[in-house]
């Protein structure tokens, strides 16, 4: 029962945790989102709205310009004596072109029109009032014009002359070989030219106001996430100020608190757990040890009874060590850093190291350019020989064995590293998991004991090169 529920609280403990980390970028990629969303459509109404207030404006212009042009084109040619018309002359002034043109300018005070012209079937002009008048205007809308019955009337589209104004033509054939021209200076439109940049202008105040209306609406929106984060993160137990008082809320807050009371109690009860087992196995195990060398003493060196004892004593001292790591890896860490001398630690190692060196050929090469740092002796002293150790180990018969330490930007790097064979792929991600060992007859726990010891005195152990094996121990100077 116990141990189904350890299972469960730590596969709860296990989702909380990916739960935050999950919101944590929930949030802010939902933030991003919803502003986006909030901005762009309000920046495209905006856009929208500036652009159909123009495209109205301008029809509007048009058709009123249209509809007065059109009216007074059929009353201008209606009205026009076109008895002189046969006596014009191309290019030349004569009565018959003096008097249409007084006409013609009667008509420009009268009716408020910019010019008049007259023109035939062969596109030649008489009497044009006004030097923007070309030839060349005309037959742009030539084929149209030519197409009329006497008594119809055409409208040209509005268009830019070489002065920058806007112009409308207005047509009306008067026989078989003449017409009547019109010109109206559009000003409305003139001015209307300056809308897109008054509409851009505001559109793009629009969409500063929008991003800016976005983003508080998208803070607003993801509110609700960054309060979860911060119940989730207090374990329930911090309720985030302001929050809604809805049952939701307060069932998620109770619930996050009682599963965290929880995993506090199931971690105190296999503390309790395993040291009552170390208690009730060590001192048999030590009763054992003891009468294992006592008769291996006894028993002359060459038998077998001696071999035997031995055995014994061997493996019993390796299932104390054992249990000594189950019981190191469950308890609290004490932290007490002081200064630490690195050259003198490692040679503090030594005796420790020999009986491991026994019979191999492997050499030790020490590069300490930091040899001060501050740490908790035990810990780092433990940290170090571990990797030392599994180093030994991995050379098997013969190598080297490297230690170093170096300071760049306010980080310290202790590394040790091998020549050895370095560490399968297949094993380096998870190499720090407790009871994961590439070694046989390993507990999975050395590792998993050093970096929970290196995290707890604020730095950080891990493997930075499978071949050669490269672990480097990384300690913030600032954190010290």
């Amino acid at each position: 029962m116990f141990f189904q529920k350890q299972v469960d609280l730590a596969d709860f403990l296990w989702l909380i945790e990916a739960m935050i980390s999950r919101l944590r970028w929930q949030n802010l990629t939902f933030r991003i989102q919803t502003w986006l969303i909030i901005a762009g459509t309000l920046s495209s109404v905006i856009l929208g709205l500036g652009w159909f207030s123009y495209q109205r404006q301008y029809k509007a212009i048009l058709q009123e310009s249209h509809r007065r042009l059109d009216h007074l084109s059929l009353v201008s040619g209606s009205t026009l004596d076109t008895t002189y018309l046969e006596f014009l002359i191309p290019q030349e002034e004569n009565t018959a072109s003096r008097y249409y043109r007084r006409h013609f300018e009667q008509q420009e005070r009268l009716l408020g029109f910019d010019a008049f012209f007259l023109f035939d079937d062969q596109a030649r002009l008489y009497c044009p009032t006004d030097s923007t008048v070309t030839p060349a205007l005309l037959r742009l809308n030539f084929r149209e014009v030519t197409r009329l019955k006497p008594g119809q009337a055409f409208l040209s589209q509005p268009f830019r002359s070489a002065n920058g104004n806007w112009y409308l033509w207005g047509f009306y054939r008067l026989n078989k070989m003449y017409w009547l021209g019109l010109q109206e200076n559009v000003r409305q439109l003139a001015r209307l030219d300056q809308l897109p940049f008054i509409f851009g202008g505001a559109a793009l105040l629009g969409i500063v106001l929008a991003m800016l209306l976005g983003w508080f609406i998208a803070g607003q929106v993801s509110r609700p996430l960054k309060k979860m984060l911060a119940l989730l993160d207090s374990g329930g137990k911090a309720w985030p100020p302001g929050t809604w008082s809805a049952p939701e809320w307060q069932k998620l807050s109770r619930a996050i608190g009682e599963y965290s009371a929880a995993i506090a109690r199931q971690k105190q009860e296999r503390e309790e757990l395993l040291a009552q087992i170390a208690h009730e196995i060590r001192n048999p195990l030590g009763g054992i040890e003891l009468l294992a060398g006592l008769i291996a003493e006894q028993q002359p060196v060459e038998s077998k009874s001696h071999h035997f004892a031995q055995t014994i004593a061997a493996d019993v001292r390796r299932l104390k060590t054992q249990l000594s790591q189950f019981l190191e890896y469950s308890q609290p860490l004490q932290i007490e850093s002081e200064e630490c001398n690195l050259p003198e630690l490692f040679s503090g190692l030594q005796p420790f190291l020999s009986p491991a060196l026994q019979g191999r050929q492997i050499g030790f090469q020490t590069a300490f350019q930091v040899k001060h740092i501050r740490f908790t002796r035990d810990h780092l002293q433990q940290i170090v020989l571990n990797l030392l150790l599994n180093s030994i180990q991995a050379l098997d018969s013969a190598g080297e064995i490297r230690i170093s330490s170096a300071e760049q930007d306010g980080l310290i790097k202790l590394v040790v590293e091998d020549n050895g064979p370095g560490i399968p792929e297949a094993l380096a991600g998870n190499l720090f998991e407790p009871f994961i060992s590439g070694r046989r007859g390993g507990t999975g726990l050395g590792l998993a004991v050093c970096r929970r010891l290196a995290e707890g005195n604020r730095a950080k152990l891990e493997l930075t090169s499978v071949k050669p094996a490269l672990f480097t121990l990384t300690i913030d100077r600032n954190h010290e």
